[in-house]
């Protein structure tokens, strides 16, 4: 007796539909495609119980015909396109000829239809009682109605979620495709109930004001670029704002939402040196380009394609960020001097080695301690009003209550891909504060002590809130700034040494050491290879003492070797150690400072664009209201 054996059509055909039928939001969205290719201006979606019990699509497109009713339920049948090498130039959302026949084969299944300009509709119904077709009245457009999901593949449907979480999945569904499509208007229902709904605009930017809300959109700057027959527009956020996860990126191509770990990384790669560890920007980008110059044809589900040519793609997306970023620091962030002007001048910070030289750390005097205990019940209570808000963002429950229409829910609920469905509409929360907006050439930061020899504490002249700056944090990103700056006029300071530093490393670095000689020049240093283990060392960024060159060397190590594991870019390596560089030059915790010095950092501070963190992505500066002070003292 043979091993092998041909399946029967309908276990073939039920096991092929679980790569394009994983959960009621999978129906919705091939659902939803195939309406939007009909050049349907309205859609509704309404599910019970999630989608699990009933889903029913119904858009005002095009239509079919009896003969196309009849047939549209067939593997492999397609009205998008005709040949192999239409798939060279795909427009459509949908054109592989699956979704029905996968959908039809493990759900109750009803597709009503009439073609505009009809009198009459067909209907056709498939079920375990095999399938009927008859004419029908109805509206123009076509209605999808599935009951049931895996209803005959109990495997299959025991795997799926609650009702919530797989209504959160189709709310998310939606969402993407309302941001693909801005002149659609959809509709979606559950349980009767009315919970989403975007009426058609005129622009992408009326629609992301209405998927992501007024409190998102306020945080949110134009982006804008081209490269050859590429266009990218969109939305993202400032580096003020930030989220814990990555779902509220949304990436559309050809007006096709994708996920795509490419484009996540040029996005993300900006951001870098901005934000804290572990938080993620948000918005949405519009990629346009040539059909022929991207598959689309990567995955039954659609959701991931393959650019032609990755590193166009990679670059536009980064340089574009990159530039929108810098043009608004620049705007907030650019000293406007007037000629007239007759600030007071204040010296400025001179090399480390020099202005700041080590010192013993002296105790506190009582109101200091005390100062200090205002300040970490302050800061605990500003932790505890950031968790409030990413409680309030996770928070997802709609069960008995009504979602407002015209808005999408700005809470959310993680899901099975990892990302995060809108759910409930929250109130926002004040974001923090950050020095582009706390003071500036004209609004001096006064230092009036160094508290513990870390932090600066001061205020604004002319204004009663108590200013607290990390100098360290703040020096840091100073100084990666100027690096950063004068790396890219090939102008990085160094000192020559009148005897060379001896440098010996592990065996198994000497490759990743010679290999990146040019990268170590980079931040100031020149060594040579003596042999062996052994490197000479005749130059040292200027900025530094022979100690804290040998520590940053050391430090280097870790990042070229974990850089060339990662297959990390130049830049992206080049901006690493230019961190560590910026790390070891930087005023210390710990360090006492004099008035003057602590003047003239924050002068500086003012001056250097992202100036809110440091590299690193901690915040640099803190400002503590009277109404602060009030609220923690019970004088309210």
């Amino acid at each position: 007796m043979p091993l092998i054996t041909v399946l029967p059509p309908d276990v073939a055909s039920k096991i092929a539909a679980g790569e394009v039928v994983q959960r009621p939001a999978s129906v919705v969205k091939e659902m939803v495609d195939n309406a939007l290719d009909a050049k349907a201006s309205r859609v509704q979606i309404e599910i019970d119980e999630g989608g699990k019990s009933c889903i029913a699509v119904i858009d005002n497109g095009v239509g079919m015909g009896a003969d196309d009713v009849r047939v549209c339920v067939e593997r492999h049948a397609t009205s998008k396109i005709r040949t192999a090498e239409d798939l060279d130039s795909v427009i459509t959302l949908g054109f592989r000829g699956e979704a029905l026949a996968a959908i039809s084969s493990v759900a109750r299944f009803t597709l009503t239809s009439r073609q505009q300009g009809h009198a009459l509709g067909s209907r056709l119904t498939i079920s375990e009682d095999g399938t009927q077709w008859s004419q029908a009245g109805c509206p123009e457009g076509t209605t999808v109605e599935v009951a049931d999901l895996f209803y005959n593949v109990p495997a299959r449907r025991k795997f799926l979620k609650s009702t919530q979480t797989e209504y959160n999945a189709v709310a998310e569904t939606l969402v993407r495709q309302a941001l693909a499509f801005p002149s659609v208007h959809f509709v979606l229902t559950h349980n009767g109930r009315k919970t989403l709904e975007f009426p058609g605009v005129d622009s992408r930017e009326q629609r992301v004001l209405q998927v992501l809300g007024k409190s998102a959109a306020e945080h949110f700057m134009p982006v804008a670029g081209l490269s050859g027959d590429f266009s990218l527009e969109g939305f993202i956020s400032l580096a003020t704002e930030h989220r814990k996860n990555a779902a509220q990126i949304y990436f559309l191509v050809n007006d096709r939402y994708v996920q795509d770990r490419l484009m996540l990384r040029a996005l993300l790669d900006p951001y870098r040196t901005l934000l804290p560890s572990g938080r993620y920007p948000f918005g949405v980008l519009y990629l346009a380009m040539p059909p022929d110059t991207v598959d689309v044809n990567v995955h039954p589900a659609k959701m991931e394609i393959r650019f032609h040519d990755e590193n166009s793609v990679f670059h536009l997306i980064r340089s574009t960020v990159f530039r929108s970023l810098n043009e608004f620091t620049g705007q907030t962030l650019a000293v406007q001097t007037p000629q007239n002007s007759t600030a007071r001048a204040t010296p400025e910070i001179p090399r480390q080695t020099s202005m700041f030289p080590q010192s013993q750390h002296t105790s506190s005097t009582k109101r200091e301690r005390d100062l200090d205990e205002v300040i970490q019940s302050a800061v605990s209570a500003f932790g505890d009003r950031l968790a409030a808000q990413e409680r309030a963002e996770t928070l997802g429950s709609i069960q008995g209550q009504s979602v407002p229409t015209g808005t999408a829910p700005s809470a959310s609920t993680t899901t099975h891909d990892g990302f995060t469905t809108p759910v409930s509409e929250q109130k926002p929360v004040p974001a923090p504060v950050t020095p582009q907006i706390l003071f500036d050439e004209h609004r001096r930061f006064v230092p009036r002590m160094q508290l513990n020899n870390v932090y600066m504490v001061g205020y604004v002249n002319g204004e009663p809130d108590l200013i607290i700056i990390d100098q360290h944090a703040a020096h840091e990103r100073i100084l990666f700034e100027q690096f950063r700056a004068s790396r890219a006029g090939h102008c990085m300071p160094s000192q020559n040494l009148l005897i060379p530093l001896t440098w010996d490393v592990a065996p198994s670095d000497v490759d990743i050491v010679c290999s990146h000689l040019d990268a170590l020049r980079t931040l100031g240093f020149e060594i040579e290879y003596f042999g062996g283990e052994t490197f000479n060392v005749t130059a040292i960024p200027a900025t530094l003492d022979l100690e804290r060159s040998a520590q940053l060397l050391q430090d280097c190590i870790s990042d070229l070797a974990q850089g060339q594991k990662d297959h990390s870019a130049a830049e992206d390596l080049e901006n690493a150690l230019l961190e560590r560089l910026a790390c070891h030059a930087a005023v210390r915790a710990g360090q006492a400072l004099s008035l003057e010095e602590m003047e003239s950092l924050g002068l500086q501070l003012c001056r250097t664009p992202n100036g809110g963190t440091c590299p690193h992505g901690r915040p640099t500066t803190l400002r503590l209201s009277e109404s602060d002070l009030k609220k923690h003292f019970k004088r309210d």
